[in-house]
């Protein structure tokens, strides 16, 4: 009887915290990196979900290989699962972003010297 109340709680967390995962609030890009051969994360449950985010506006990268395991595509796929995520990275433009920002506060010091050099 107590098993059965602790498995009816964690399954109502467990159900709530799916469902705030697949309509997440926040709409950044995503990278979905999975296998086809993947019992915990099936090839259905992740195609659901990329097309759910998608329709939320949500751009998704998606990397799907063959026949690793669960969470360790990295590990036979090491040069491959590097540049998937460098490909990615390079599509979000944070160096370009990070080079602007650099500049702006760069631009600010120049000026916060010229002021103090009037003073």
């Amino acid at each position: 009887m107590v098993r059965n109340i602790f498995a009816e709680e964690a399954t109502s967390h467990y159900i709530r915290s799916s469902q705030m995962f697949h309509t997440t609030l926040v709409h950044s890009p995503a990278l979905l990196l999975l296998s086809k051969t993947d019992p915990v994360g099936s090839l259905a449950s992740n195609l659901r979900l990329k097309e759910t985010w998608e329709s939320m506006g949500i751009k998704v990268s998606w990397k799907c290989w063959d026949d690793s395991k669960h969470v360790s595509h990295y590990l036979k796929y090491k040069e491959e699962y590097i540049k998937t995520l460098e490909n990615f990275w390079d599509s979000l433009n944070l160096t370009k972003k990070n080079q602007q920002e650099e500049n702006h506060t760069e631009q600010q010091e120049v000026q916060r010297e010229k002021l103090q050099a009037k003073l």
